[in-house]
């Protein structure tokens, strides 16, 4: 069934010739994004644990059902010793960032320098440190920041002596052995010349050998003795803890770290360690509190009357604030260990002997976690108290709150509302931190990069966002367009558009809000593009995405039914999807383009859009339309292939659309090896009726313990590349950590048996999220990991691997694509598949294109004008061509009532010039004879100028 769910402006069509193009999208009073927050689509249901359940699939090991931090840091170690002895390569690739320069991502923590205000550093949980020298206003990435050893920043401090720390690993966001949404870190990183360069403390490094201590992987929180040149770490997670987790101090610097007098529990997380103005040290690990008058000897309060509320029994997240102005009011916060909503907040006015509650957790009016539907204060809490009023706090969550003890609760932000609104405030708060000199000035760290507020002693404080060049945001998929538009859903902040025509060239729209998964954009279709939201929604436009609708019919959305059994859809997939729905637009680029040159105002256009379902282990299929560029009507849909027990994670199709491949959660290969000559209606009706699988022929599973290396079996494929040129060529990349082989290739794919064999080398043994063939050359491999972007040079049955990412830096990169641009020539653009760009979504950078891999006659400049329409002639001159295809000559009529030609010319089809065929013809009827002369048999451009425009036909000689 067909909803329309969004729609903003009218858009009347422009006519183009047969290059698709771009309109800028113009801002309403009310946005598509907006609406989406209207609908609560900013935190959609159980987002934060499907994204969690997603990385736990792609990286848990398929056998033990964890993450063993030991096979993380040597795959770490791996990819150091590689990019540092780098071998000889063919492949050298350089990146340029395209965007988005205004939407900022996830961040964890800003530190601001208190001898330079203006001066800040913030890091973010996988684009690593930015820079401001003007408060906030610009950010620019630090020069070190491609060679940090961890781009998982946790939190920052400046010490008394100027040195400034960051932690690294996003302990609130991963738990190994139950979950992996988040990175482990690299321990403590440290500048001693107020930010210019950093350095890894070697004693914090979790995956030094032989001390290691894996409670370093989640530096949680770091405080500064105000008169002592002592640093403070509160460290570890789930599964860290019993290994070096807890409280640790350092009094040389970072140099050595000791677990402080009074401390008998450092085998729990680090939750939280504050540090009051008197030098008094507050810190809570696990269920216990302990606290130090002098800063260094500890005391453990276990007392009823000393602890806030449940504190002894509860195991959830904790944090603490101190009154700066007034040394003995402390506040406390923890989430209920199950729920990961609030359990309570406290106040102490005596140093935290006493304790009183000020808010109870489990109300309907107040909680900052909860999005009615899920709680998160496990993975977003920020805590602060007012630095000009000891009896006002702070509290961030999904929404910002703050308590007075006159006004008690008040929310202070809108998260649902427009970006524009000054009372918005992006959700998922991470960390509050006011100005060292101006308490009026605080600065909200979250999920949506910066916020500040000029006047945050206001009962209601305004916001605004701070964003502009802070290119940290975390793409899953992306898609680019004929004319360099971009396309791409993100973790947290949408599904971003990139059209070069904002009033910052980099500058994104946001289309569709919450969460962002996979994209496409048609190349036969202008303005057509696809973008979906986690797990059961996917959307599709028809004008640059001004309007989304959904294009289900009633085959892949029945559910749920009517009382009296008739479908009765409700706009999302049954069977639901992963986090990230894979599907994949396939269209018949040759055959478009080339039939424009004979019928160009009745082109063919031949396309298909598969998608894939399941959730978790449950049963996922495989499904086609073959109308996706059709929006006269609802699409038809046909269930083309079972994987049950499994869920389709991967699909990919040769170049002419005959051969196509799935991959599943559990390590099985789904093939057709005669696509085009399926009757989809008729495996329609044998797998949506559940035919006993030995009566289907159509297509053919493969286990990869069957055929792919040992230890294959039960894999999660990641992703699977077809050749362009040689269909029999197919990789398959791989997740879970703990395995030898991450890259499997057959060059017998279309084989009754085929054999996919590792071509590992010395790649770091780390899952691959994507893979692709370069199109010109079917040897060359290009993927992206944890670490970048690498590529193998294929010799024999093996793969040569250099990492290819200096640009982008050691930032994990999700989607990497090779997307249909135009050839270019003095008189002629024109689109050809023979050229392309290559794409990387990265997650924590935002997204990068190169054109190292590029032929040289092809065009990759930017949009220069906004729809992309370049060259569309308003020449009233008619021209025929015949006979086409033609052997050794042919007719070229050409009739032009009011206007001169100024040139006849033929090119291949790379467009390269081949000949002049005439020159200045004046208005009248003229016949032009083109003869072969010794011309090789393929496919010519004929190209008239007029002052009007070009006009192009296909010459075909045999």
């Amino acid at each position: 069934m067909k909803k329309i769910i969004l729609f903003v402006l009218a858009f009347t069509a422009i006519a183009t010739t047969f290059y698709a193009g771009q309109l800028m999208v113009k801002k309403t009073n009310q946005s598509v994004a907006e609406k989406e927050r209207e609908h609560g689509e900013e935190e959609k249901e159980g987002g934060r644990v499907m994204s969690a359940k997603y990385f736990y699939a792609i990286k848990a090991n398929q056998i033990t059902g964890k993450i063993d931090l030991a096979d993380v840091y040597k795959a770490e170690k791996q990819a150091d010793k590689l990019q540092q002895t780098a071998p000889a390569k063919e492949i050298d690739m350089t990146w340029d960032f395209i965007g988005p320069n205004n939407v900022g991502g996830r961040s964890r923590t800003v530190v601001i320098d208190r001898n330079n205000p203006k001066s800040m550093i913030l890091g973010s949980v996988s684009g690593g440190l930015w820079t401001s020298t003007d408060g906030g206003l610009n950010w620019a990435e630090h020069p070190q920041n491609p060679d940090l050893p961890s781009k998982a920043i946790s939190y920052g401090v400046q010490a008394t002596n100027g040195y400034i720390y960051f932690g690294t690993g996003e302990g609130f966001y991963y738990y190994f052995g139950f979950g992996a949404g988040g990175t482990p870190g690299r321990g403590v990183i440290v500048s001693k010349d107020g930010g210019k360069t950093f350095e890894l403390l070697a004693s914090t490094d979790p995956g030094a050998t032989p001390n290691i201590n894996f409670g370093w992987a989640s530096v949680n929180k770091l405080a500064a003795h105000p008169t002592k040149n002592i640093i403070y770490a509160a460290i570890g997670n789930n599964e860290a803890a019993g290994s070096g987790s807890g409280l640790f101090y350092s009094d040389d610097d970072g140099q050595t770290w000791k677990v402080p007098n009074g401390i008998n529990n450092n085998d729990k997380i680090g939750w939280d360690v504050v540090v009051a103005a008197n030098g008094t040290v507050y810190a809570a690990i696990g269920n216990r509190y302990f606290r130090a008058n002098d800063g260094e000897n500890f005391e453990l309060l276990n007392s009823p009357d000393n602890l806030p509320g449940d504190f002894l029994a509860t195991g959830g997240r904790k944090r603490m604030a101190v009154a700066p102005s007034n040394n003995n009011i402390i506040y406390s916060i923890f989430i209920n260990a199950n729920s990961s909503c609030l359990q309570g907040v406290y106040r102490s006015e005596d140093g935290g002997k006493l304790w009183v509650e000020i808010g109870a957790g489990g109300g309907d009016f107040f909680d900052p976690f909860d999005n009615s539907v899920q709680c998160q204060g496990s993975y977003d809490l920020a805590f602060a108290v007012d630095p000009a009023n000891p009896n006002r706090i702070f509290v961030g969550g999904i929404t910002l709150w703050t308590w007075t003890d006159g006004d008690g609760w008040l929310q202070v932000d809108n998260t649902f509302d427009s970006p524009q609104n000054n009372k918005y405030v992006h959700a998922d708060k991470h960390d509050i931190v006011f100005h060292p000199t101006d308490p009026n000035q605080m600065y909200i760290v979250c999920d949506g990069g910066i916020f500040w507020s000029g006047n945050a002693n206001a009962k209601f404080p305004n916001f605004k966002p701070l964003n502009k060049n802070l290119r940290i945001t975390q793409f899953y998929g992306i898609a680019g367009s004929l004319h360099g538009a971009i396309l791409g859903g993100t973790q947290d902040n949408g599904t971003q558009y990139i059209n070069f025509f904002n009033n910052s060239k980099f500058d994104a729209d946001e289309l569709i809000g919450g969460d962002g998964g996979n994209a496409e954009m048609s190349k036969l279709r202008s303005g057509t593009m696809f973008a979906a939201n986690p797990e059961e929604k996917f959307y599709r436009s028809s004008n640059h995405g001004q309007s989304f609708s959904t294009f289900f019919d009633e085959r892949i959305d029945c559910e749920p039914l009517s009382s009296d059994g008739s479908c009765n859809g409700d706009d999302k997939l049954d069977g639901g999807g992963g986090f990230i729905i894979p599907f994949m637009l396939w269209e018949d680029f040759d055959a478009y383009v080339q039939s424009l040159f004979i019928t160009p105002n009745d082109p063919v256009v031949k396309s298909r859009f598969f998608v894939g379902t399941g959730q978790g282990q449950g049963s996922g299929d495989l499904w086609v339309t073959d109308e996706p560029l059709v929006f006269s009507k609802t699409p038809k849909w046909y269930n083309i292939a079972t994987a049950s027990p499994s869920e389709i994670t991967a699909i990919a199709s040769s170049k002419d659309g005959n051969l196509i491949y799935a991959g599943t959660a559990d390590g099985k290969l789904i093939r057709f090896n005669n696509f085009n000559t399926l009757d989809l209606n008729a495996i329609h009706n044998k797998v949506f009726k559940k035919v006993n699988p030995t009566g289907i022929t159509e297509y053919k599973i493969f286990n990869l313990k069957d055929v792919a290396p040992a230890g294959s079996e039960g894999r999660y494929i990641t992703a699977i590349s077809i050749s362009q040129s040689n269909p029999k060529e197919v990789v398959v990349s791989l997740g879970n950590y703990g395995n030898n082989d991450y890259v499997l290739r057959s060059t017998n794919s279309d084989a009754s048996s085929p054999v996919f064999a590792s071509i590992q080398g010395e790649l770091p043994k780390m899952p691959v999220y994507d893979i692709v063939i370069d199109r010109s050359n079917s040897k060359k491999i290009i993927l992206g990991n944890d670490r970048g972007v690498w590529a193998g040079e294929i010799s024999g049955t093996t793969a040569t691997w250099s990492w290819q990412s200096k640009q982008i830096g050691n930032t994990p990169v999700y989607s990497v694509k090779q997307e249909t641009t135009l050839s270019d020539t003095k008189d002629i653009k024109f689109a050809s598949a023979s050229c392309y760009v290559t794409y990387a979504g990265t997650h924590g950078k935002g997204i990068y294109r190169s054109t190292s891999l590029t032929s040289s006659f092809c065009d990759v400049s930017m949009p220069t004008t906004i729809d992309g329409v370049e060259n569309v002639p308003s020449t009233t001159a008619n021209i025929t061509l015949a006979p086409n295809p033609m052997s050794q000559a042919a007719t070229l009529t050409i009739t032009t009532p009011d206007e001169r030609i100024e040139k006849i010319a033929l090119y291949d089809v790379k467009g390269t010039f081949v000949q002049t065929l005439s020159n200045q013809l004046n208005p009248g009827n003229h016949q032009i004879t083109i003869n072969r002369k010794g011309l090789p048999a393929g496919n010519y451009l004929v190209v008239t100028s007029t002052p009007k425009g070009n006009i192009t036909r296909q010459l075909i000689i045999q």
